[in-house]
């Protein structure tokens, strides 16, 4: 037997280990359901949460859902808002209670993009808050309206909060 033999191996199982345990650290994130403007369609498949700034003295989060991959972006919130991601949808929470305080819409299919929205007109469910998770579901019970725009959300998500921007 080569005396080099076992200590590459070592070092290959090793290295397998490591990426295994590296891809395992993050639990999985995801976004399915419907997003509607004005009957047309978009499909939504990038997602991320953020802490962002108190509101009425409690934390608050924001999970941005995008049409286009933002991960390269450092404040996909802001980017989102000028469209560099195509559709996307903006949810910003409280913590811990996962109280919906305000969604920013974004959708090609609307004459008016992107809106700010609060009220009743979108809400949440099953919406828990961890301090490194955030799951849910964010719909219209009826179409949503603004002026002359409709829109529908029916949104399942899941994603890990990311840390503060410097």
């Amino acid at each position: 037997m080569n005396k080099l033999a076992l200590p590459r191996r070592a070092l290959v199982l090793g290295g397998i280990g490591l990426i295994v345990v590296s891809r395992g650290v993050h639990a999985a994130e995801t976004v399915s359901g419907r997003y509607a403007g004005n009957g047309k369609e978009v499909q939504l498949g990038f997602i991320s949460a953020w802490p962002r700034d108190k509101f009425s003295g409690k934390d608050t989060i924001v999970i941005v859902v995008t049409e286009k991959d933002h991960s390269a972006s450092k404040k996909p919130w802001f980017d989102a808002g000028f469209k560099k991601f195509g559709a996307a949808l903006q949810f910003s929470l409280t913590i811990p209670d996962g109280k919906l305080i305000g969604t920013e819409v974004g959708h090609p299919g609307l004459k008016r993009s992107p809106v700010s929205v609060s009220g009743s007109s979108i809400q949440a469910e099953g919406v828990t808050i961890t301090d490194k998770r955030v799951e849910g579901r964010f719909f219209t019970p009826k179409p949503g309206t603004f002026f002359d725009d409709v829109f529908e959300i029916d949104m399942k998500v899941a994603a890990d909060i990311r840390p503060r921007p410097a």
